[in-house]
């Protein structure tokens, strides 16, 4: 599965997770969750909500990737500072197996 407003931004997380649990109960073969991490906003990550929303992710039991990774900041220091945030938060997090970035080399 793999889907976004569940961790960078996120109204979907709990869904997303049911979803996910109802098909492991009906034996579907998961490999993982994929979770879309566009900060589209000029606002820093929080790092204590992608952990919430990251250890919500987790109790499905699957590994977590974060997919289509990027941060939105006019000033490429800020932009640096955002990133280096949100990557703390995912590889801190047990059950995030990767990373895969989102536009990296537009620019």
């Amino acid at each position: 599965l793999n889907d976004y407003r569940v961790v960078a931004h996120g109204p979907d997380t709990g869904a997303y997770v049911a979803m996910a649990k109802r098909l492991l109960e009906a034996n579907l073969a998961l490999s993982g969750l994929g979770a879309q991490c566009h900060f589209w906003t000029e606002d820093a990550p929080d790092p204590y909500l992608i952990k919430y929303r990251l250890d919500m992710l987790a109790t499905a039991g699957l590994p977590i990737w974060i997919t289509e990774f990027n941060v939105v900041a006019a000033d490429e220091n800020t932009r640096a500072d955002f990133v280096e945030t949100a990557m703390r938060a995912f590889y801190g997090h047990p059950a995030v197996e990767g990373i895969l970035l989102w536009g990296f080399w537009d620019q």
